[in-house]
Formats: structure tokens, C-alpha cells, sequence
């Protein structure tokens, strides 16, 4: 049975995004100009936005309509709206450049991402514009982006279908695909079916007449559809809300899947998770695993056997050699002692959700570091490539358990 995914609403100002808010949207992208495929919204909105709504809203960043190939002072202008958005204190930004030959820039990206400073980044439809999905997917997560938004490459996501399947499995945990592209209450439970999608994206609108009793007739200030001077485009929350049941009702009207605390109740499973993958992570006995939980900064799940991780504070007591290699380098920090994700459960973006609400904990605790360390031997390729994603370096190594086990520190620094 389909978990019902987390669900993002594409809207055009602070009227919208209160209809979504309102209809049951988890998450909004705010922009302007949805004629254009949507613009930079002004930082009036978005402070106004910032005071009115509860929900976390991510905020596009393009400067123009049209393609994805920016001058030098338009690129100049998107880094500096993304570090502004970034002091605000916006929850994520929506971006997407491409070079000339239809491949991510990433260079550019990658900017873009250093100048969020640790929010959300996703890539925009930008992607959907790309020479080669697959190439352009490995590229975003070079480049430290947390999610693509994709109709699989086609008009609408009924006919991306077999693409955004086949991406969200190439994918992983290494970034999260959020699907796209003409949903609505009809086909979105059908889409999520076929694709196992953990995130979905819609825009509800519908015209509304102005509410202009005179109107000039001679002039247009916007091309030569004069009508649309008298034509407001607004998110339609009941549309939205009815999409949005349709998708609870695939999955059997299961909620999305979110990060929880660990609590006693829960230590039976997070114990059989644990050891189910013990080569990865080390046996545990009940007495152990209650005693790290006990300990832990953070210990989070998704599921009752889905996910979870468990990381320590610098005051912890721990005799993990890793721990202590941290605990003799800085006073206030964060370590990732254990991370799983079930077989069943991934390619869901729960372990990125679980990184995510640790950086939170992390941050809101005055901790500027998280840590960890990837085993050296065997050579883990795919744990590097997706801690280098989220913004993790490399910064030392060891060998430990008498020589036998070589092992990388890594850490990332909070903004």
C-alpha cells in the first residue's frame, strides 16, 4: 500500500499561499508570474508571507521567463536574492541554470547552493529541460541539491510516468524527486501509484474576474490581451484539497511520512532494524540500545521499522573511538553515530529527512558541527557521494579496532 506523499502547492503571492495553507498543503512554493512559469516574488511578499503563514514555503529564484541560460549579471542578481532569502529566513529556495548544451551548470549550481547557506535547494523544471535525465540527476547531487522537481521530462506527469519511476530509484537517498506536471484530484492517485513518489507538486489555479468596476478599453499594460488586464490568477483550495485527499486515499489515508522521536515503545523495533544490518552498523544488545537512546542529542524514526538515526551530543557518555576522536577537536558538536534506512523504504528520501531534523535540532541548540565518519574499507561510494551532498568534508581519518578498520571523518558546518 502507497505511503501518501508530502505534498507542495506552487502559488502566486500570499493570497495563494494562504488558500494552501488552509486547504491542507504541507508545504508551498511561492512565486510570481505564473504566466511565466513563475518569477522572484518581492521580499515584501515574502516577509509578509514569513509573519502570516505556518507552513514552510520554499521561494523560486528566477530572474526572467524563457530559458535557463543566464547572463553573468542575471546569474550575479540570483545569488544575491539567494542570500538575501537565506537572512530572511526562508526555509528553502527553487532554483535551476543550464549551460548551452542542455546539461546542468554546475558551477553555477553549486554557487547557488554555497549562497543558501544550508536551507533546502531545489533544482526547478530546469531539469526537465536537460539533454539527459539521468546525467543531469548525478550532476544536482555533485552539486549539493536536495530535491528536483520533474514531470519526467514530458508535459504531464501521466506521461512522465516511466521517468520519474526510474528516477526515483536511481535517486535513493540521495536527493528526493518531487513530482510534477498537471496533477490533479483525477490522475494523482494513479501517478503516485506507478512512480512511489515521497513528494508531489501541484499548482490548483483558475482565473477570477478583476474586481475593476471602470475599465479603459485603449490599453493594455501587459502585451495585447487586454482582458487579462481584468483576469487574477488565484489558487483554488478546494481543487487543492480534494487533490490532496485523492493522494491520502492511495495510500489508504496514511499520513506522509515524517521524522518522530524514539521512545521506549519504540526501542523492540529500532533494536530489530538495527541488527538486521548489523554488518553496516554493529550488533547491539536491548540493554546497549537503551542506553544510547538515553544518551542520544537526537534520535529520530520514520516507521515503526522504516528508518532511523541516533547521533550524540559532546556530552554524551560514549566510548565510541569516532565519538572521542571529535569530542578532543571541538567543544560543541553533533555526531551521527548510526543511520538506517529498511530495504522496503528506500528511494523515499528518508534519510535525508532524518539528516535534515537533526541539522534543525543541531542548529537550534547553538551546535555549528555535525560529524561523522564512512568507512574506509570496503570503499562506500555511494555514502560519499551522498554526504557530500549535503555539504559534509572530509576533515581526518584513523585507524582503529587495533589496526583493523580504517575510517574518514567527515563533518558539516551549520550556517
Amino acid at each position: 500500500m502507497a505511503r501518501a506523499p508530502l505534498i507542495e502547492v506552487c502559488v502566486e503571492g500570499i493570497d495563494g499561499l494562504l488558500a494552501a495553507e488552509a486547504a491542507g498543503a504541507d508545504r508551498v512554493e511561492l512565486c510570481a508570474s505564473l504566466l511565466e512559469g513563475g518569477l522572484t516574488p518581492s521580499f515584501g511578499t515574502v516577509r509578509e508571507a514569513l509573519a502570516r503563514t505556518k507552513i514552510p514555503f520554499h521561494v523560486i529564484v528566477r530572474p526572467r521567463g524563457g530559458d535557463f541560460l543566464y547572463s553573468e549579471t542575471e546569474f550575479a542578481s540570483m545569488v544575491a536574492d539567494v542570500e538575501a532569502l537565506c537572512d530572511l529566513g526562508v526555509a528553502g529556495v527553487v532554483v535551476g541554470c543550464l549551460d548551452a548544451d542542455g546539461a546542468i551548470d554546475e558551477p553555477r549550481m553549486t554557487a547557488l547552493v554555497r549562497a543558501a547557506g544550508g536551507i533546502n535547494v531545489t533544482c526547478h523544471r530546469a531539469f526537465d529541460m536537460t539533454r539527459d535525465p539521468f546525467e543531469a540527476l548525478e550532476a544536482l547531487i555533485r552539486c549539493g541539491v536536495g530535491r528536483v522537481l520533474t514531470s519526467g521530462q514530458r508535459d504531464t506527469a501521466v506521461e512522465g510516468a516511466d521517468l520519474l519511476a526510474d528516477l526515483v530509484v536511481r535517486a535513493g537517498d540521495r536527493i528526493i524527486i518531487l513530482g510534477c506536471g498537471a496533477l490533479d484530484p483525477d490522475n494523482i492517485g494513479a501517478v503516485l501509484a506507478r512512480t512511489k513518489l515521497c513528494e508531489m507538486h501541484f499548482a490548483s489555479l483558475r482565473d477570477a474576474p478583476s474586481g475593476m468596476r471602470f475599465r479603459n478599453p485603449h490599453v493594455g499594460m501587459g502585451g495585447t490581451d487586454l482582458d487579462r488586464e481584468y483576469r487574477l490568477t488565484i489558487t483554488d483550495g478546494d481543487v487543492v484539497a480534494r487533490t490532496i485527499a485523492a493522494t491520502r486515499a492511495t495510500g489508504g489515508a496514511l499520513a506522509h511520512a515524517s521524522v518522530a522521536s524514539v521512545d521506549k515503545a519504540d526501542l523492540a523495533d529500532v533494536l530489530t532494524l538495527n541488527n538486521e544490518h548489523a554488518a553496516e552498523l554493529s550488533w547491539l544488545e536491548a540493554p546497549k540500545l537503551a542506553h544510547m537512546i538515553g544518551e542520544a542529542f537526537f534520535a529520530g524514526r520514520i516507521g515503526s521499522r522504516d528508518a532511523f538515526l541516533i547521533a550524540f551530543d559532546e556530552t554524551a557518555d560514549y566510548d565510541s573511538p569516532n565519538f572521542q576522536w571529535f569530542r578532543e577537536r571541538h567543544p560543541r558538536f553533533a555526531y551521527i553515530d548510526r543511520v538506517c534506512v529498511a530495504p522496503h523504504a528506500r528511494g523515499r528520501g528518508h534519510a535525508r529527512r532524518l539528516y535534515e531534523a537533526l541539522f534543525a535540532a543541531a542548529k537550534a541548540s547553538g551546535r555549528p558541527l555535525v560529524t561523522l565518519e564512512i568507512n574506509a574499507e570496503p570503499p562506500n561510494p555511494g555514502s560519499e557521494a551522498f554526504h557530500a551532498a549535503l555539504g559534509f568534508i572530509e576533515v581526518g581519518s584513523a585507524v582503529i579496532h587495533g589496526g583493523t578498520k580504517p575510517v574518514r571523518y567527515y563533518e558539516k558546518r551549520l550556517g
